[in-house]
């Protein structure tokens, strides 16, 4: 995000839009998972769908979180690479500055 943000790339409305998309999920997945621990906890709205259980609530939002993890890593790795020209030798380096 620092990247696109220091490269201008927020100009372009395409990117801006990929760059929002992998924000929300990331927001969605954070979401899920405050929901589940408030599940867990006991803490959960007494209007809230009780759908699941906590332990199935708690897996569920793993598997998202993971989800969006892999999604913005490869995403955002894609979208930041191709607008910015990386080439394809530089792709390693960039991504261990990454990390």
């Amino acid at each position: 995000m620092e990247r696109a943000r220091l490269a201008h790339l927020t100009r372009h409305q395409h990117i801006l839009l990929r760059l929002g998309e992998l924000i929300a999920y990331v927001e969605c997945a954070g979401s899920l998972a405050r929901r589940a621990a408030r599940l867990a906890e006991g803490r959960l709205h007494e209007k809230a769908n009780l759908r699941f259980d906590p332990a199935a609530l708690a897996a569920i939002s793993r598997v998202f979180a993971r989800e969006a993890a892999l999604k913005v890593a490869a995403d955002g790795l894609r979208w930041i690479c191709a607008a910015t020209e990386v080439s394809d030798a530089d792709v390693p380096v960039f991504g261990a500055a990454l990390d």
